[in-house]
């Protein structure tokens, strides 16, 4: 399908018993322009409005942050230390420390270690609860320290936030005289 100068890819897809989607997409030239519908000629009608001089520039797909500075991106630092603790610490804390890191906004995830400041660490962490803030706190501090360490920065952000400590419930065990009573009540 050609309109306006486009070549763009015409997709049928099933939907319901006996009707198709249609939906024409034009993903090049750094723009990705979709419409759909389940009557061709409605969604050709979409499509062409989309892609008019004035509409067109709203489907121009920006620059990814991740693109920028790759190498001292976050997500690629948090690999190489996590790498760095694999065999020190325990599965289970890896685990931990690969959830927290992955339920952080992508754009976090991809932004270069040069740019993050304390005060975006701190807007993601002030919404949470406090395990989960602690959690954040030493996954953020770890990754720093290791960037400041090799020397991609030369100041730690995360010094500057407050360590919270959670409030823990000590439990103790019970004493023999405690466990005989407790059975004997259960008879």
């Amino acid at each position: 399908f050609i309109a306006n100068g486009l070549v763009a890819h015409v997709l049928k897809k099933p939907c319901g018993k006996n009707t198709f989607s249609y939906e024409i997409r034009y993903r090049a030239n750094g723009f990705d322009i979709r419409a759909s519908s389940t009557n061709l000629q409605v969604a050709k009608a979409k499509f062409l409005e989309k892609t008019t001089p004035k509409e067109i520039e709203k489907y121009k797909v920006k620059e990814a942050s991740r693109n920028r500075n790759e190498k001292y991106a976050l997500h690629v630092l948090f690999n190489e230390w996590l790498s760095l603790k694999k065999g020190t610490i325990l599965d289970k804390e890896i685990k931990r420390f690969e959830t927290n890191f992955n339920n952080l906004p992508e754009e976090l995830r991809y932004t270069p270690i040069t740019e993050i400041r304390a005060v975006d660490l701190d807007s993601i962490m002030k919404d949470v609860q406090p395990r989960k803030y602690e959690e954040l706190r030493t996954l953020f501090n770890g990754i720093f320290k290791y960037a400041t360490a090799t020397g991609v920065i030369q100041n730690n952000p995360v010094a500057l936030i407050k360590f919270k400590r959670a409030e823990r419930q000590n439990r103790e065990c019970l004493s023999e005289d405690e466990i005989k009573a407790f059975l004997e009540r259960i008879k």
